[in-house]
C-alpha cells in the first residue's frame, strides 16, 4: 500500500461501502503527508475489510442524474454539492449544501458539450446492460 500512496501527486481514502457522504478523506483538508495517508489507510481497515484510494483531482464537482425507461434517457437538473468533512465546526457531521437545480450556466467550468459527452456515456451504458 505504501509504494502505491508514493506513486500519487495527491491522495484520496474512503472506506469501501456506504458511509452516509462522511467517509471521504482528502490530502490537504484532512491530512497532509503519505505518512498521515498510511496511518488512515491502517486505521480503516481496522474497521473495515477493504477501502479506496484514488488520485485527487482538484476541480468542481456535479452531479447528472437521468430517468430512463429502457430506450429512453432524459437528464434530470443538474446538481453540484459542496462538502467538507470536519469544516468549520470540526463536528463528525459535514457541512453540505447543494445548489438544486443548477443550470448549466451557473457552472462556467461546464460546457454545453460536457453535459451532452456525459449523456452519451450514459445512454452507452444504458445499451450495454
Amino acid at each position: 500500500m505504501e509504494a502505491f500512496l508514493d506513486q500519487l501527486e495527491g491522495i484520496v481514502i474512503k472506506p469501501d461501502g456506504l458511509t452516509g457522504g462522511k467517509g471521504v478523506l482528502v490530502q490537504d483538508d484532512h491530512f497532509t503527508t503519505k505518512e498521515e495517508a498510511l496511518q488512515l489507510c491502517l486505521q480503516i481497515l481496522k474497521e473495515s475489510s477493504s477501502l479506496i484510494v484514488e488520485e485527487k483531482f482538484d476541480g468542481e464537482e456535479f452531479s447528472l442524474q437521468c430517468l430512463c425507461d429502457g430506450k429512453t434517457v432524459i437528464a434530470t437538473p443538474l446538481v453540484q454539492d459542496h462538502k467538507r468533512r470536519f469544516e468549520a465546526t470540526k463536528d463528525p457531521t459535514p457541512e453540505v449544501w447543494a445548489l438544486i437545480p443548477c443550470p448549466i450556466n451557473s457552472m462556467p467550468f461546464l460546457k454545453p458539450q460536457d453535459l451532452e459527452d456525459g449523456l452519451e456515456i450514459t445512454r452507452q451504458s444504458r445499451r450495454r446492460s
